[in-house]
């Protein structure tokens, strides 16, 4: 039913969004260090002059592959100049050191660094250990066009950090990385931290930067655990994806990735073209990663493809998402994913992390919360939570994922994936084998929308919602569909496969057919307007960016003081625990709970 991501580092030896590098690394003794040296570039200069004072400036950044980087050394280019070129800089060691390698402008303005060579990186770092680094105030461009870019195994990327250590006495805990103030454009990939060790502990900054029209992805990280990951503060648009290449257009990829943090970034423009679907933010084989206060807008669906807001695939597992806007997603705003290991590739398939425990392939124990999801003009839905069909669906069910808080619109587009029997956009949306589910305090606003679509799979044995619960949520449906709530059985054992279709056109006959919605004799639904201030004119607000800052500060989405969601939620805190810390703000930054929980994303003071 869905296509999924799948992140190509994953293939042996290693590749990265189509380009080959071989595992073994640098063990060479380095010479006695230097003292730290200043080196200045612009676009006059000469690679024969010392490069050591700006009156002696080198001119193209090939010349810095000859020179031996030690620890403390800066790089500035000259503000308003454009500098060409590309460098590789291999085994440098910050085991002995604190200080950082800086490259940046000097001047005034920003200086421009060129690749114009197909296949090759700006700045291409190999090997190094311990690495401090920070780029800061420089823009980047490649010469790509998404339009007469056939594909190949060549990438063009601006920053390249490759650097796998089998050993935990070289991996280190003191790694620091700061990508702060930069531009990146007209590449395939913006930033990419191929890291793939298991014991690299350490700081990655990348904030206050832009990346616009890039082909693959915006910044690609893989095998960063236990490390203090932050992506924050930027911006992401027209990340376009390529008609010739599979799973494309992702804003931030993070492969085998534990422990990072997303948020106050913005995202429009996402995955127009991509072969096979891409996402805003993707995880695959996550773990204990948080994705809040991000702005998302237009990540597109194609004919052939599906589009996902914050997409958790793979069996990741302890994430949560909370306090983001995410709006006109193609595919769905949230989505929980299982899969196979040989589709996932765990990074111990290909002798990679030594000591990564492997997770299960249940995506399980993550949290929806707090979130603002708008879905028309031909999205799937709200939250998904998926698992492949197949036995690994089956016997690896999706457990505890808990979805509360959250204000969902949903409104019917065009027709959907009529394949799939996809006939209406729904909240809630489950496919597969999931296990004790927690759906509680939303509100659902819904035009010509379903509330809930829960699909099984007869395969192999049976799969199904168990032990769920779903209760105090709020219904308004602007305009019905018919059917409100879907169960369908998906047969796939039979030739050609089927669907079986159970609907209710009640919240009351769902509710007393199944349990949910109910406590005891008495309902726990809502089947009313919610009295949301602005709703409509909030949800198809037309500015180009309400700005990821102040997502917190809008006056809209706030209820009446006659609101039916004030004071009737429930409490499942102690459920949450399991995951993560409970939420302590409203959407607003007010203090939770005020007297009883309120639904949706506001708790009225």
């Amino acid at each position: 039913m869905l296509h999924r991501i799948l992140i190509l580092s994953v293939f042996f030896p290693c590749m990265v969004f189509g380009q080959m590098f071989p595992f073994p690394y640098l063990t060479t003794t380095p010479p006695t260090q230097r003292s730290p040296q200043v080196f200045y570039f612009k676009s006059t200069g000469n690679n024969s002059n010392t490069g050591t004072d700006t009156t002696n400036a080198w001119q193209s950044l090939d010349r810095l592959t000859t020179v031996n980087l030690v620890p403390g050394d800066s790089i500035r280019f000259k503000g308003g100049d454009s500098i060409k070129g590309s460098c590789q800089l291999s085994d440098i060691n910050f085991a002995s050191s604190s200080a950082r390698i800086v490259f940046r402008s000097y001047g005034s303005g920003r200086s421009t660094i060129i690749l114009d060579t197909a296949g090759t990186k700006s700045i291409y770092l190999l090997y190094a250990q311990r690495i401090k680094i920070q780029f800061s105030a420089l823009n980047f461009k490649g010469r790509y066009n998404t339009l007469t870019f056939t594909g190949g195994t060549s990438t063009s990327t601006a920053i390249y950090i490759y650097n796998i250590n089998k050993s935990s006495t070289i991996g280190g805990d003191s790694t620091n990385v700061v990508i702060d103030s930069c531009d990146f454009t007209k590449l395939q990939n913006g930033v990419a931290l191929d890291v793939n060790s298991y014991y690299k502990r350490g700081t990655y900054l990348i904030t206050s930067s832009k990346f616009h029209d890039i082909a693959l992805s915006g910044i690609f990280i893989s095998g960063i655990v236990y490390s203090n990951c932050i992506i924050r503060n930027n911006e992401f648009e027209n990340i376009t994806g390529l008609p010739t290449i599979d799973y494309s257009g992702v804003g931030v990829s993070f492969l085998w990735c534990r422990n990072t943090k997303v948020e106050r970034n913005y995202f429009n423009r996402i995955d127009r073209n991509s072969k096979i679907s891409a996402a805003a933010i993707y995880y695959n084989s996550g773990r204990n990663n948080i994705v809040q206060y991000n702005e998302i807008r237009n990540v597109y669906r194609s004919a052939s493809n599906e589009a996902v807001g914050v997409y958790f695939d793979c069996g990741s597992d302890s994430n949560v998402a909370q306090y983001n806007f995410i709006q006109n997603v193609g595919g769905f705003g949230i989505q929980l994913a299982n899969a196979p290991s040989s589709f996932c590739g765990y990074p111990t398939t290909f002798g990679l992390m030594p000591g990564f425990v492997e997770d299960t392939l249940e995506a399980s124990y993550n949290i929806a919360r707090y979130n603002i999801i708008k879905c028309d003009s031909g999205g799937l839905g709200g939250v998904t939570m998926y698992s492949e069909p197949g036995s690994y669906g089956v016997n690896n069910p999706q457990k505890r994922n808990m979805i509360y808080n959250n204000l969902i619109y949903v409104k019917r587009g065009r027709r959907l994936n009529s394949a799939d029997n996809i006939r209406v956009p729904t909240a809630i949306n489950q496919f597969g084998r999931s296990d004790s589910v927690y759906i509680y305090n939303n509100i659902f606003v819904l035009d010509s929308a379903i509330a809930m679509r829960m699909d099984s799979i007869a395969y192999l044995g049976s799969a199904r919602l168990v032990n769920a619960v779903i209760r105090n949520n709020l219904y308004y449906f602007i305009t019905s569909p018919g059917a409100i709530i879907e169960q369908r059985t998906k047969f796939f054992n039979v030739s050609p496969f089927y669907w079986i279709h159970h609907e209710y056109t009640t919240l009351s006959g769902w509710a007393d057919s199944t349990g949910y919605e109910k406590s005891g004799a008495s309902y726990t639904y809502i089947n009313s307007n919610p009295l949301i201030n602005n709703l409509t004119v909030a949800m198809y607000g037309t500015s180009y960016m309400i700005n990821p800052n102040f997502l917190d500060t809008l006056t809209n989405f706030k209820y009446s003081n006659v609101s039916p969601a004030i004071n009737a939620g429930t409490n499942y805190n102690n459920e949450a625990t399991r995951i993560s810390a409970n939420a302590i703000i409203d959407w607003f930054n007010t203090t939770l709970p005020v007297g009883a929980y309120d639904l949706g994303i506001y708790e009225k003071p």
